[in-house]
């Protein structure tokens, strides 16, 4: 049965205010691990007990943390605020090792009793001990032969799981994490604070299952020392009971998989296979492994004629850098092909209704040198199942490529196909998947198998209670066929209601929508421009491709821009959800920038926001000022994301009032005032016209069909990121849209509108703008293209401002040493306390260097990137 709530972590950057701590538990905890007097303490403390009903049962870490406690006492004290509950956090991780350990032991010595031969009975009795270890766990230790120790290092985990609300509070709801990093009398002495609270910014690629629901993270640090944050959250796994059929996968080494569906009524499909995209990854990972042989290869022949003292030639070096490059390359892509094949099993099956997936039970097939790992990819497929409802079955793969699923002759192998006596020719990989789908789950030792009919059960039965049994079953078969029948219409009327309501407008001069085993089949398409990917539901309705029977199901944008090109129409020309609107914003621009007395109906018009037979469009509905839209969210980072120092979401509300909130939103932060003599002059740390257009082109192009996703403008000291909701439009590729070759708006009434305005000189020509107020610069614009987004990185201009000797004497030093006190900088550049406060009080006014603190703990800091100071 699958579980009703599932437990998924994403992980991060950790925070570095949070490094001294963590380093300060690491480094007590490595202390313990390697003091030999401690560990054979700490291996006599009991892990279990026996509880009131005779069992051994894991004892509470309750009694567990007393225990360690008297033996370790706390070292922590005086080194971090709240010694005591870090304290339990490195015990938690201690008994979390002791306890593998002895496992391990115990593993071990049933081991040692087969005299190291893995067996049905070895894994008999590790089951009845409840020990479940991998194959390659009891491999490597028949080959060590080695009792298992207790390690002298390991990776600490500061997981806040363990802690109380007296050294952190954790705010689900606002996604807030504080810890207590000083003690009040720190904090008093100091004048810094007493708590400091994080931000936890969840990734936009978190799971759609997602229950809103997260737990308090988790702290670790990777093989590079990085500090990474762990932050889990609850994911609810959809429930599909409608589902009945069954999906056999065989994988395998040359084709990644091979999958048919068995239907209820018995019939099969035809072989389904690798997407393109995952036999490329395939490809690509083939050509690796020849060159990490062929690498290894030479560095080993070439090993021979060296002396064991000699040193590695430069030759040798770089044979062994390659060989290394290239294993962490194929680690990076088979993660990444065990998850697109996972993706791709579970969507076939959610595609054709499949309640199980069926896959060989193949765990004694040895991992040969990362190449082929049956187990990852069992484990793949096994978690993105679990969201979707599907239980994943493994069966015993005995004969299921070569045996035929009728007459259970064994076939010989020809080739990749299989002959039987008749002469029946079958490709190995469907034989074998077909199989799959047929075998039922393996019996466990001991369960019982109930049949449907048992022998003593057997009686003759009368030729008029056959008759009887026979009518009983017609007059079944005539009402659920009413039922059938009245279901249909009933479905029916739904659609035309729907087809009825200003939303599904849009789908009144489509083909007839006729209905077929319970779905809603779109005739006159052939789907050959849609993905089969995601849902839709409208009036739990479901559109498909009508020249096949089986249901695929589409994303509910991904059937409107259908629509739309089906009627060769573009979104904004659609009508308006709302006929209701008000102009006010739009009316003060028409007046101010056309010279217009009172705009009317007859501007509207001429504008293409008012047809006729149509009312007000999209286009008009997006100018309004009050509309159902998302907007933009502007965000302003600190030294790093981890820092947001503002942030304003804009939204429902008229684009032009959009663009004017992102324009002063930028003012803010990147416009400057520099005194040149007597006159002051404005300076941009980021051009304003590259600005200008970046923001137009995200609200005049983007996709609003997305109703879910605000346009994203982040701005850091370096540098402004602005993302846009919404691909390429189709036709485009990404060296036309950089050159302003070709010029698809798509939404063209809106463009036509600001066009009129004067927020835009010509269509097709805002990339090069952006480009040319970067010519003379170093660092230009970065754009970046996905299916979903398209992001522009507009960085700093390097500053040239006609600052004196002594002011760029003193950016040098707070560049050098920030956040750096007064004092620091008058030993760092040698001036007196009046020239180097005057010298402060000049540059703060200029908006390049910015005051921290208050009081005695005042520190200064550069206002602008380091990088831009020469």
């Amino acid at each position: 049965m699958p579980k009703s709530m599932i437990f998924r972590s994403v992980q991060s950057k950790g925070f570095e205010e949070l490094r001294p701590i963590y380093d300060q538990c690491s480094m007590v905890f490595q202390a313990i691990l390697k003091d030999e007097t401690l560990r054979k303490k700490m291996g006599k403390v009991p892990l279990e007990e026996v509880g009131e009903d005779g069992k051994k049962k894991k004892r509470l870490m309750g009694d567990l943390f007393h225990d360690f406690g008297c033996i370790l006492g706390n070292p922590l004290s005086g080194k971090v605020c709240n010694s005591a509950w870090y304290m339990r956090i490195i015990i938690f991780n201690l008994v979390s090792l002791l306890r593998s350990r002895a496992d391990q032991v115990k593993i071990y010595e049933l081991l040692q009793k087969y005299q190291f031969k893995i067996c049905p009975s070895l894994r008999k009795e590790l089951a009845e001990n409840e020990l479940y270890p991998s194959n390659t766990n009891l491999k490597n230790l028949c080959q060590a032969k080695e009792m298992p120790h207790l390690p002298e290092s390991a990776v600490f985990r500061l997981d806040y799981a363990y802690s109380d609300k007296q050294m952190c509070v954790f705010d689900c709801e606002k996604l807030e994490f504080s810890v207590q990093i000083r003690t009040s009398k720190e904090a008093q002495k100091t004048g810094l604070p007493e708590w400091k609270t994080f931000n936890l910014i969840l990734p936009s690629f978190i799971r759609e299952q997602a229950a809103g629901k997260i737990t308090k993270p988790l702290f670790y640090t990777d093989k590079a020392g990085k500090l990474i944050c762990q932050i889990p959250y609850e994911v609810k796994p959809e429930k599909h009971p409608e589902f009945k059929n069954v999906l056999g996968v065989d994988l395998g080494k040359v084709k990644p998989y091979s999958a048919v569906v068995l239907y209820r009524d018995k019939t099969y499909s035809n072989e389904m296979t690798p997407s393109k995209e995952l036999m490329n990854l395939y490809e690509k990972l083939a050509r690796i492994n020849e060159n990490i042989d062929r690498n290894y290869q030479k560095y080993k022949r070439a090993k021979a004629y060296q002396k064991k003292d000699e040193e590695d030639t430069r030759r040798q070096q770089a044979r062994w850098f390659n060989y290394q490059s290239a294993r962490e390359k194929r680690t990076r892509l088979k993660e990444e092909a065990e998850w697109l094949m996972a993706e791709e099993i579970v969507e076939i099956a959610r595609r054709n209704q499949c309640k199980e997936i069926h896959m060989e039970n193949l765990t004694w097939v040895n991992n040969r040198g990362g190449k082929w790992d049956f187990s990852l990819i069992r484990d793949r497929v096994m978690q993105v199942a679990e969201l979707h409802g599907i239980e994943v079955v493994f069966i015993n793969p005995c004969n299921t490529s070569c045996r035929h699923p009728l007459t259970h002759e064994l076939g010989k192998e020809s080739g990749r196909s299989i002959v039987f006596k008749d002469g029946t020719r079958v490709d190995r990989d469907q034989l074998a998947a077909l199989n799959i789908a047929l075998t039922k789950k393996e019996k466990k030792e001991g369960e019982k198998i109930k049949t449907k009919i048992q022998k003593a059960e057997l009686k003759p039965v009368s030729s008029t209670r056959l008759v009887r049994k026979e009518k009983r079953r017609e007059s079944s078969r005539n009402r659920k066929k009413k039922q059938y029948d009245f279901k249909n219409k009933k479905r029916m009327h739904q659609i035309a209601a729907f087809c009825r309501k200003p939303e599904g407008k849009a789908f009144q001069d489509l083909s007839a929508l006729t209905v077929q085993r319970k779905a809603c089949f779109l005739e006159g398409y052939d789907g050959s421009n849609l993905l089969p990917k995601g849902f839709l539901k409208y009036n739990k309705l479901q559109f498909v491709p009508s020249y096949t029977k089986k249901v695929h199901v589409f994303r509910a944008m991904q059937l409107e821009t259908l629509v739309l090109q089906k009627k060769n129409m573009d979104f904004d020309a659609l009508p308006a959800s709302d006929q209701q609107l008000t102009f006010q914003t739009l009316e003060n621009e028409l007046i101010s920038k056309l010279q217009l007395e009172k705009p009317g109906t007859d501007t509207f018009k001429s504008l293409g926001l008012l047809k006729p037979g149509c009312g007000y469009t999209v286009a008009a509905q997006l100018l309004s000022d009050r509309n159902e839209f998302p907007g933009v969210e502007l965000v302003r980072y600190g030294m790093n994301e981890n820092e947001i120092q503002n942030r304003l979401t804009v939204e429902n509300c008229s684009v032009l009032t959009m663009y004017k909130e992102a324009e002063k939103f930028f003012n803010l932060y990147f416009r400057s005032e520099l005194i040149n003599g007597s006159a002051r002059e404005e300076y941009y740390r980021i051009p304003k016209n590259a600005f200008r257009e970046a923001v137009l082109n995200a609200l005049i192009h983007r996709d609003w069909k997305r109703r879910n996703s605000r346009i994203l403008i982040r701005m850091y000291n370096d540098s402004i990121k602005i993302s846009s909701p919404g691909g390429l439009p189709e036709g485009i590729t990404p060296e036309e849209y950089l050159q302003d070759d070709l010029s698809v708006p798509r939404n063209p009434d809106l463009a036509y509108v600001f066009l009129r305005l004067g927020y835009t000189e010509r269509l097709g020509s805002g990339i090069r703008r952006i480009l040319s107020s970067y010519q003379d610069q170093t660092g230009r614009p970065e754009f970046a293209f996905s299916k979903n987004v398209i992001t522009v990185r507009l960085p700093s201009l390097s500053y040239q401002a006609n600052l004196s000797k002594d002011q760029n004497t003193l950016l040098a030093a707070i560049k050098e040493n920030q956040p750096i006190s007064r004092k620091e900088i008058e030993k760092q550049t040698g001036f007196g306390r009046s020239k180097t406060a005057k010298l402060l009080k000049e540059l703060t006014d200029l908006n390049l260097i910015e005051k921290v603190g208050n009081g005695p703990s005042i520190r200064y800091t550069l206002n602008l990137h380091p990088a831009l100071i020469h």
